[in-house]
């Protein structure tokens, strides 16, 4: 979502309908939301079927969780290198050896896989997109 989008989502919203989305999408609870916006947690309930309130909530988590997706994508060399330093320490025990390479070969495919899926995806989006701009 465009920054001019976002700036439409929010500017949607009253004063006590941002607070509730801040809180919220922060990972606190309708009773957090309810008492940061003054509100009760009957009125919270109201707001979250308000399609605007919704909007915003779903852009404010999505940016949260991207922002924490790519501090996480960040770490991931550290973490594999720790791994295979684990797996080719020779101070290591047997056990923490056969975890660290337990880890690497599950979870390596994974990554590769869920990579490969976005792309094929964003592809699918670019064809259905050009298919539609095209009709």
């Amino acid at each position: 979502m465009s920054e001019n989008v976002a700036d439409l989502v929010y500017a949607a919203l009253n004063a006590n309908q941002r607070r509730a989305v801040e809180v919220l999408a922060g990972g606190g609870d309708k009773a957090a939301a309810a008492e940061a916006a003054g509100v009760t947690v009957r009125t919270i309930d109201r707001y979250m079927n308000d399609p605007n309130v919704r909007a915003a909530l779903d852009k404010a988590t999505g940016t949260a969780v991207s922002d924490v997706a790519r501090r996480m994508v960040g770490a991931m060399d550290t973490a594999v290198t720790t791994m295979v330093n684990l797996v080719e320490g020779k101070e290591t025990s047997p056990t923490v050896k056969l975890r660290a390479a337990i880890a690497i070969i599950e979870h390596g495919p994974k990554l590769f896989e869920a990579h490969d899926l976005v792309k094929r995806i964003e592809m699918l989006e670019a064809k259905i997109s050009e298919h539609q701009n095209a009709g």
